[in-house]
């Protein structure tokens, strides 16, 4: 058995997939030189998703508009790029705060935002203490349909997803 997550793509639903881990692998049988051997394939959350990526992006914008696809919520990635410098950003979803950071911000810095895990990074590093928590909101999950994301200072907004089925 294995303790890693891999893609297993159905027959029945091409550009699709489960997050699958390696249950059991069974003896190989041999007839005239062919093995075979069955695989059992363990799926900790039964929900089909696009084999790629979907993604919207807006280049020097104040917001970029999302929608989302399937039957399912996902939580997106966020990069942000800024274009300016000065004090503090705050990132909106759906019109409600969606993430409020303080301190200095400067042209060129690279901001993402990881829903699935909460995670905030700058230019690769963590930035946890810069975050105002009593204005922040980062467990949500974006539903199937239209979503607007917005910034407080422009910049280059790239969303990645994958659209997820029941």
């Amino acid at each position: 058995s294995g303790d890693t997550l891999a893609v297993l793509e159905p027959t029945r639903a091409p550009g699709k997939a489960y997050s699958a881990i390696v249950k059991s692998i069974g003896r190989p049988e041999f007839v005239f030189g062919f093995g075979t051997v069955d695989v059992i394939f363990a799926l900790p959350v039964p929900v089909m998703h696009d084999v790629a990526d979907s993604f919207a992006s807006a280049t020097k914008k104040l917001k970029v508009d999302v929608m989302i696809g399937g039957t399912e919520p996902v939580q997106p990635i966020i990069d942000f790029e800024c274009d300016g410098s000065g004090g503090g950003l705050l990132f909106r979803l759906d019109g409600e705060n969606l993430l409020r950071l303080s301190g200095e911000v400067n042209a060129g810095d690279r901001f993402r935002i990881d829903l699935q895990t909460g995670r905030v990074e700058l230019d690769g590093s963590y930035i946890g203490p810069r975050i105002v928590y009593t204005d922040t909101d980062l467990d949500v999950m974006l539903r199937p349909g239209p979503h607007t994301i917005e910034t407080s200072r422009t910049g280059n907004i790239t969303v990645r997803w994958k659209n997820q089925w029941a």
